[in-house]
């Protein structure tokens, strides 16, 4: 299905002209460093309460320190990774694609732009989040570049012209082949 920026099912973290950011920014260890570490305070609340109603606080008290302190790090160290990690993103690219900054900054405006065509799918199997109503994003085509966000926060970014190149030549452009 093709997807313009008018649509509902358009998606939202895309919609501010940060495309590249926004592919960057959705997933890694950090942020399941900080998932971990939530969901290991949250069963910590929760058994501490109910040994609390059962009448064993103090041991629930102990059992919430005891969860309490290897989940703070794991939050805190992956909203600090997180961080960083979105403060580098044009380096990211930079290095991923070989473009430089003036570069990737024309992709992120082609991007943003109104003819960009935003391609995306809903998968037959089920687990992968995708519904109707909120597709995956197959691929993204602009004027001249063509962008395909692929698994742990990775994007396949090329050239339409290089693209092109390799389909009428002998050699394929980037990889010395």
């Amino acid at each position: 299905m093709i997807l313009v920026k008018d649509d509902k099912r358009y998606p939202k973290d895309m919609k501010n002209g940060r495309i590249l950011w926004a592919l960057r920014n959705r997933g890694g260890l950090a942020k399941g460093c900080m998932a971990g570490g939530v969901a290991f305070l949250v069963c910590g609340v929760l058994i501490a309460l109910l040994m609390a109603v059962a009448g064993l606080a103090a041991g629930g008290l102990l059992l919430l320190l005891v969860c309490a302190i290897p989940a703070l790090p794991l939050i805190l160290g992956g909203l600090i990774c997180q961080k960083y990690k979105m403060s580098r993103y044009l380096k990211y690219y930079q290095k991923l694609t070989g473009f430089d900054m003036e570069e990737l900054k024309q992709i992120e405006e082609e991007l943003g732009a109104s003819d960009m065509v935003l391609y995306g799918n809903v998968p037959e199997m089920s687990g992968t989040g995708a519904s109707e109503k909120h597709p995956m994003v197959a691929c993204m085509i602009t004027r001249h570049y063509f962008v395909m966000p692929m698994a742990m926060d990775k994007s396949y970014i090329r050239r339409l012209s290089d693209m092109l190149l390799a389909t009428y030549s002998r050699r394929i452009p980037g990889i010395n082949g």
